[in-house]
């Protein structure tokens, strides 16, 4: 949250902060679907696509660069 409190322009912060809220959400509440998981592809299955996730997650923070070293425009 703190990175997105950097990367959002000062006026639409407030929107940023509530998208991402809903997006956490929708995140939260998809973990009950866990247990269809685990029925449909077994343990292991959902262990991989969980290391997936992760691995995709690492990627992509690895790859953001930080706000306060970005040149500004204008």
């Amino acid at each position: 949250m703190s990175l997105l409190l950097e990367i959002a322009p000062t006026r639409d912060r407030a929107l940023y902060v509530g998208l991402a809220n809903s997006v956490l959400g929708v995140a939260l509440l998809s973990t009950s679907v866990g247990g269809l998981l685990v029925d449909w592809l077994g343990f292991r299955g959902v262990f991989l696509l969980a290391a997936a996730c992760y691995a995709v997650g690492l990627w992509t923070a690895t790859v953001l660069r930080e706000p306060r070293r970005m040149s500004t425009v204008g």
